[in-house]
């Protein structure tokens, strides 16, 4: 059932990846955690107990209908969407100003932690073992208020490129520094998701507009992408050789556990927890009263050996919270949302609306990074998510141009009928 993975995600792959757009992108992400753990599997590395088919086969299914409406018409670019101008200038102030107060906060502390550490890894074990090094303390108000906009930062990359390609050269300049908060601020406790997810932010604007970029500009940003991203990538290189330099297999044995393990720990999770799901409140915790939300480490609230904290991407994440419904759930869930946003882009042209591109945006981050972890059972994190799709959602309805009228925008062609 590996090999049928891979060979899915494989086709899959072949089949877009001669298309622009952002599909190939998603799918290039699934295609190398399963080439991982196609090797693992081949070479038998820390295989503690084999995969159930039956599993693996559920987890395929699920991947599916989860990457469906990525899938049905091909590829999402900037051609298929509209931009309300204001909209994204309100945005991106928002994203500016939370950005520049957290690194104003987050960069002294990040010089700082270099000189009270001997070993890189240390900050993390430190941090997961309640040891505030920093000895931060209390946070003022308007430092808890930048930390949440940090949920809402992979937009900036997007907006980044949005006027780089308007010529507004100082909003994009100002976008670019505030998306450096995110990957800073997790930095100073050790974690490499958050250099992932801003490389993987600005692949995804680039492939996204890749259709407005003339050559010029794709060497001036190939050439700039590689030099910004550098001390990111060399600190991830640097923390993954800290953390697996002594574990059994070394490190290349431990990479390839680390990104191929999914599949196997979601195996693991179909076959022990599918009669203790917690009903949403690991993932959706923020819809429940807080007497209600889980409370302490998720170890805490399941009766079972294993680790169910190990990796297992976002579908063994909402198997924890829903067992056997868990493709009904996404199955629902991918039927809502198309439905409802094909309702709105009848009054934007025909072309679909923001918050479609938000929602599109959001559901990338947990699939993509759910090849190494899931983070959307953050309160804050589904929290933010819900707010500002309502506020999206009430802009579409009551802010934007009826069908027909694209004032301040282009109007492109059509995509629904």
């Amino acid at each position: 059932m590996i090999i049928l993975l891979f060979i899915i995600l494989l086709c899959l792959f072949n089949r877009y990846r001669r298309q622009q757009g952002t599909t190939k992108l998603l799918l290039f992400g699934y295609l190398v955690s399963s080439a991982f753990s196609l090797m693992k599997y081949l070479f038998q590395i820390n295989m503690d107990e084999p995969a159930d088919s039956m599993a693996i086969l559920y987890y395929i299914v699920c991947i599916y209908i989860l990457l469906f409406p990525y899938l049905k018409r091909g590829t999402y670019t900037s051609q298929n969407y509209y931009f309300p101008p204001r909209l994204i200038r309100i945005i991106s102030f928002v994203l500016i100003i939370g950005g520049l107060v957290n690194l104003y906060y987050s960069v002294p502390r990040l010089f700082t932690i270099q000189t009270l550490v001997n070993n890189i890894s240390d900050i993390r074990q430190a941090y997961y073992q309640g040891t505030d090094i920093l000895n931060l303390g209390s946070q003022s108000l308007l430092e808890v208020l930048s930390n949440v906009l940090l949920y809402l930062s992979y937009l900036a990359p997007i907006c980044c490129v949005y006027y780089y390609l308007r010529s507004n050269y100082t909003l994009a300049i100002l976008l670019f520094v505030s998306s450096f908060a995110r990957p800073v601020n997790l930095m100073i406790i050790g974690e490499r998701e958050a250099i992932l997810i801003w490389v993987s932010n600005y692949l995804f604007a680039y492939f996204f507009f890749l259709d407005q970029f003339t050559e010029l500009a794709r060497k001036k940003i190939s050439k700039i992408g590689l030099l910004v991203s550098s001390p990111l990538l060399f600190f991830f290189i640097l923390m993954t050789f800290s953390r697996f330099s002594d574990s059994d297999g070394g490190i290349m044995g431990s990479i390839i556990t680390y990104a191929g393990d999914q599949p196997f720990n979601f195996s693991k999770y179909f076959t022990q927890l599918s009669s203790q799901a917690l009903g949403g409140k690991l993932n959706f915790s923020y819809l429940f009263p807080e007497d209600e939300r889980l409370t302490g480490l998720i170890t805490d609230h399941f009766s079972t050996s294993i680790d169910v904290n190990s990796f297992a991407s976002i579908v063994g994440s909402y198997f924890l919270d829903f067992g056997y419904w868990t493709i009904f759930v996404v199955f629902v869930v991918s039927v809502i949302f198309s439905v409802l946003f094909k309702v709105i882009a009848r009054r934007t042209n025909g072309k679909l609306p923001f918050a479609h591109f938000f929602v599109l945006l959001f559901l990338y981050q947990i699939l993509f990074m759910g090849i190494f972890y899931n983070d959307i059972s953050s309160v804050y994190y589904v929290g933010c998510f819900f707010f500002v799709l309502g506020c999206l959602l009430l802009y579409s309805f009551f802010f934007t141009k009826e069908k027909g009228q694209c004032k301040n925008d282009v109007c492109l062609p059509q995509i629904l009928s």
